[in-house]
């Protein structure tokens, strides 16, 4: 059954909380149920004598019981009893909706972080393979479904609990009566069971398309200024505008689905509570009173069965965001990176490749094939090679963000496996060709929010990246706001706030891949300067594409498909004469 399933789902989430949301719910109902009971001895006061249901009979057991036969205090006592009981339901059903409220939040502050901490916990490939969209869609939009969801989820369990209270009074007061009412629900369930599906089905279309929706919009603004310069807006606009009508047609069968299962059937339901009131009067003598009080407790039992499937209609609308969160969840736990190492890294030792090869899981080609190197310690070195030619899978393994197929890298001789692959990453810089800024200050930039950097540690990394002066000049200095992906920076300007945040870290292995690719030479040159204040100081890799940036070498490595074919100071592969010297002459450059 779906409703158990998705029960058990939020057990595992919430734990012993939901059965306590059942309890005190189970207890509001109850408390009101019988407060409702209570009013029928007050409605039948002046017959009181006559024993004509269990209820009455229960009242005049207990007076006896009690030596209560003074008329005026018996209707004290049954009053004072009535609004007990109510006052006592209001409260547990107060608390219920605490309760509720409770756990929504707590759910909201950790189940997105821990998610994302999974996301950090996975394989590269696995992200790698993922489209941002469908990443952003499940970790914003459908997280705040699953919790939005569970308010629905403790309707549907109020309204349980209220209906069979308010459905089970009549069959104290009339079996025959209540009966009656019971059969007509059950004519009702197959028809809710056809909404239920419907809704459900379409709940799930609906978070996938919400899915595609956002990764275009994503795309359209990641690639704005390309579009908009080029005028190639309109074809993609015409793409957004089918995903919306997927969208809107979901949301479209949604609205309509859950209107049948609400507005559609309380006229019925209403006709139907007349006729077995007409029934019972006309053919069955049943008292006015008794009467009026089945038609109140079938009455309210209506209207709190209604909101068991207008809930649960309501919360197939979410559940959608439940199935892509469980899909995304199993997914994430079989994607868990396999590191057990407990060796710290010794960075005091080279890094070797040893008859590494590689294959992507989604291709047949080896990007690695049987390749070995060693970078030495303290050196700066660089891979320079074609698109394709194994540069970036070199840098992700260096990170430990890939492992090889066949062979090992070894790090001083430990195995990558055998490292503790936390405090290698710890020791690693990353400067890359797009620049990582983040929405905030100059400082929190550099310092990435680290509590424990001081502001004169930021000052000194910004002034051997060659930021400090530029930073300055900026209306608020380190605290001026960046904007979205450095948008108030120069490209060049960008890349020395990264620099500058690797200074700080003062990583042990600094791996700058395409840094200087889109700088101007000019911008190229304080860069390279920034670089080469390093050497020695710390081992630095390079992937290049700009032969001017890698000129100081003490090693610089030519890539062709997943293989070695030179390797080298600059000097010395520009005088072999061989493919890096082809490359230096495409580029104009001379010898050293």
């Amino acid at each position: 059954m779906d409703f158990f399933r998705y029960f058990m789902f939020y057990f595992r989430l919430a734990g012993a909380r939901i059965l306590l949301l059942v309890l005190i719910t189970a207890a509001a109902a109850g408390a009101q149920g019988l407060a409702m009971a209570s009013m029928l001895p007050v409605l039948n006061f002046s017959n009181l004598d006559v024993k004509s249901n269990r209820i009455i009979q229960t009242v005049q057991w207990g007076f006896n019981l009690l030596q209560i036969s003074d008329r005026n205090t018996q209707l004290l006592v049954m009053l004072c009893v009535s609004a007990s009981l109510f006052l006592c339901g209001g409260l547990a059903l107060l608390i219920s909706k605490l309760v509720v409220a409770k756990i929504e939040t707590d759910l909201f502050a950790g189940l997105q972080v821990k998610t994302v901490r999974r996301l950090f916990d996975a394989n590269y490939e696995y992200y790698a393979s993922k489209n941002t969209g469908h990443l952003v869609n499940a970790l914003q939009q459908q997280m705040l479904g699953v919790i939005n969801a569970f308010g629905f989820f403790g309707t549907i369990i109020t309204g349980f609990f209220f209906a069979v209270l308010f459905l089970g009074m009549p069959f104290v007061i009339n079996w025959k009566m209540a009966l009656m009412a019971v059969a007509g629900g059950i004519v009702y369930l197959p028809f809710m069971k056809l909404v239920n599906r419907k809704s459900k089905h379409f709940s799930i279309m609906n978070s996938r398309t919400l899915g595609d929706l956002g990764d275009i919009l994503i795309q359209i603004l990641s690639n704005y200024k390309y579009l908009k310069s080029t005028n190639s807006s309109a074809s993609v606009i015409d793409k957004l505008k089918d995903s919306i009508g997927k969208y809107c047609y979901c949301l479209r069968r949604i609205a309509l689905w859950n209107s049948f299962s609400s507005d559609a059937v309380l006229p019925c339901a209403i006709l139907y509570i007349y006729l077995i009131l007409y029934i019972q009067i006309s053919y069955f003598n049943v008292s006015i009173q008794d009467a009026l009080m089945l038609m109140a407790f079938l009455y309210m039992a209506y209207q709190k069965g209604i909101v068991v499937p207008t809930a649960y209609q309501k919360f197939l609308y979410a559940a959608g965001s439940i199935t892509i969160y469980e899909e995304l969840d199993k997914e994430l736990c079989a994607e868990q990176e396999k590191w057990n190492g407990t060796v710290k890294p010794n960075f005091s030792g080279s890094i070797e490749f040893k008859d590494v090869s590689f294959t992507y899981r989604n291709s047949s080609k080896p990007v690695l094939n049987k390749l070995s190197l060693e970078i030495r310690p303290f050196t700066t070195v660089a891979f320079v090679g074609g698109s394709g030619s194994g540069k970036s899978t070199i840098v992700n393994m260096l990170a430990g963000l890939l492992v090889p197929q066949d062979g090992k890298v070894s790090l001083f001789s430990v195995d990558y496996k055998d490292l503790d692959i936390a405090a290698l990453r710890s020791s690693i810089g990353y400067v890359t060709q797009e620049p990582v800024i983040f929405n905030d200050s100059a400082a929190s930039n550099i310092s990435l929010w680290n509590r424990n950097i001081t502001f004169e540690q930021i000052k000194d990394a910004a002034k051997k990246a060659r930021a400090d002066e530029f930073i300055l000049k900026m209306e608020n200095g380190y605290d001026s706001m960046l904007g979205d992906k450095g948008i108030v920076l120069s490209g060049g300007q960008r890349q020395r706030i990264t620099i500058a945040r690797e200074i700080l870290r003062d990583s042990r292995l600094l791996i700058l891949d395409e840094a200087t690719s889109a700088l101007d030479s000019e911008t190229e040159e304080i860069i390279r300067q920034s670089i080469d204040a390093l050497h020695g100081r710390q081992t630095v890799v390079i992937i290049a594409h700009r032969l001017s940036t890698i000129r100081n070498c003490d090693m610089i490595f030519v890539l062709d498909e997943g293989r070695i074919v030179e390797s080298g100071s600059y000097e010395e592969l520009y005088n072999a004469k061989g493919r890096f010297r082809e490359m230096a002459e495409r580029q104009n450059l001379g010898s050293v």
